[in-house]
């Protein structure tokens, strides 16, 4: 579903290969496809508003911005990874001061070449200490090095993916 334009209180829309008018009303409540997006520098991933209690997908009709456009950029329904960093991309409805926002890590990738173990510590989802835990690692825990963003590497631990503070990791001997 697409939003074409607007005319008073309706959305003109797309909806594959037909049209027609849905009321700014209905879209009220909204969330993002995604909360975090972890990207490849010079990759992307999609990311849409969509109004959840109507399950619609929208990537048109609203202002989209990001915090730090050297990490990630939006256009055309994607965020795409321009450097390690990280963003908060945000969508805010027009008209309307309805917003969400997806924060987005940005990584290099790294060959390991050597194995290593971590600290106790969590696997984040983002490069943030602020981004949710996934899970909680023992100390000496294998893991696998995929990347890093700033202060932080991205790992695989058994299939988990996420972030942990680089002063974590140590050299396995």
């Amino acid at each position: 579903l697409d939003v074409i334009g607007t005319c008073g209180s309706w959305y003109y829309i797309k909806n594959g290969s037909d049209y027609g008018f849905f009321p700014k009303s209905k879209v009220s409540v909204l969330s993002l496809s995604k909360d975090y997006i972890t990207i490849k520098k010079g990759e992307e991933s999609a990311l849409s508003m969509g109004n959840s209690t109507d399950g619609y997908s929208l990537t048109s009709g609203f202002n989209w911005a990001s915090s730090n456009t050297s990490a990630a950029t939006f256009s055309g329904g994607k965020v795409k990874g321009s450097a390690e960093g990280t963003t908060a991309i945000t969508a805010k409805r027009d008209g309307s001061s309805l917003s969400e926002s997806c924060f987005t890590s940005v990584y290099t990738e790294i060959v390991q070449t050597a194995e290593y173990t971590i600290k106790d510590t969590a696997i984040r989802k983002g490069a943030a200490g602020t981004a949710a835990s996934i899970q909680t690692l023992s100390k000496n825990t294998n893991i696998t090095m995929l990347g890093q963003c700033g202060a932080y590497y991205y790992v695989d631990v058994s299939g988990t993916k996420g972030f942990v503070l680089k002063t974590d990791v140590s050299v396995s001997v």
